[in-house]
């Protein structure tokens, strides 16, 4: 199952600019409300047990409500673990991080695990700077170069 979202491309009149292309793939594009050309790419994949969201793109204000609500539909099912892969996401604000705290508490209480995975350098030092590796599944300080 892929499922691919993609925000901040066109700014519709009226909210949502929702294409279907296939029954598992659905691209969404928005703007942020100051016009601002913020975007960002998910791309979900995954079975009953695991589920992997690639975040493409800045995490940003303008953004991160896309990733909690794809999260939460998703924890839906009920999956054991949720891997978030970073590795194209160049930058993560408070909001960002914000959601992402939120999202684990959230998935936490149902028994699933939330978990980051090849995070980019500016989100690891976003994480270093809050004491936030070890939360995520990344281990301490230590393992990680200033």
């Amino acid at each position: 199952m892929t499922k691919r979202l993609t925000t901040g491309l066109f700014r519709p009149m009226f909210g949502y600019d929702l294409t279907m292309s296939t029954a598992t793939m659905a691209t969404i594009r928005s703007f942020s409300q100051r016009g601002l050309r913020s975007s960002v790419e998910l791309v979900l994949e995954g079975n009953k047990e695991t589920l992997q969201i690639r975040v493409i793109g800045e995490l940003i204000a303008d953004t991160c409500s896309d990733l909690r609500e794809m999260v939460m539909d998703a924890s839906a099912r009920q999956p054991k673990a949720v891997l978030l892969d970073m590795s194209e996401t160049p930058f993560l604000d408070t909001s960002g991080l914000g959601v992402l705290v939120g999202l684990r508490q959230h998935l936490r209480h149902q028994g699933t695990v939330l978990s980051l995975v090849n995070p980019s350098p500016k989100v690891l030092d976003v994480l270093r700077m809050t004491r936030l590796l070890k939360v995520f599944g990344l281990g301490d300080n230590s393992h990680y170069p200033s």
